[in-house]
């Protein structure tokens, strides 16, 4: 009986503690963000610089995807995932969208126009992952 016990109870902390916030994403899912944000306001101060065009900052996206991927991979991994890998899928989106725009810009790059109209909706989506790593109580 004592035995018993001792494996529920086990049981049961492992199934709670597979359900609390994981502090790794939570923090890459941080460092994401300030890049993110970091970008955009050199993406302002640059624009119709060539130091701003899409050619000089392509390996912002490459990057920034990858470390998407991971985020959706390790998410993937913890239990009842979807709302998370689905909040992660809208921050890949709104990147790609911010791609797009920044690479028809050309030489240009992306204006402040632009990226006073991208960072709502980047915002947005980084928000609602935010929310969705940080501790429930």
């Amino acid at each position: 009986m004592q035995r018993a016990l001792v494996f529920l109870t086990l049981i049961g902390c492992g199934g709670a503690m597979q359900n609390w916030p994981d502090p790794v994403l939570d923090q890459r899912v941080t460092e994401l963000d300030g890049r993110v944000e970091g970008f955009l306001d050199a993406m302002e101060r640059s624009a119709g610089q060539a130091s701003g065009s899409y050619k000089a900052n392509w390996q912002f996206y490459s990057q920034v995807m990858g470390e998407l991927e991971g985020l959706r991979h390790r998410a993937s991994l913890r239990p009842r995932a979807t709302e998370m890998v689905t909040a992660i899928g809208a921050v890949h989106e709104q990147v790609e969208n911010l791609r797009k725009a920044h690479e028809s810009g050309a030489e240009s790059g992306l204006n402040r126009v632009v990226t006073m109209q991208m960072r709502p909706f980047l915002r947005e989506k980084i928000e609602t992952l935010y929310r969705k790593t940080a501790p429930r109580n």
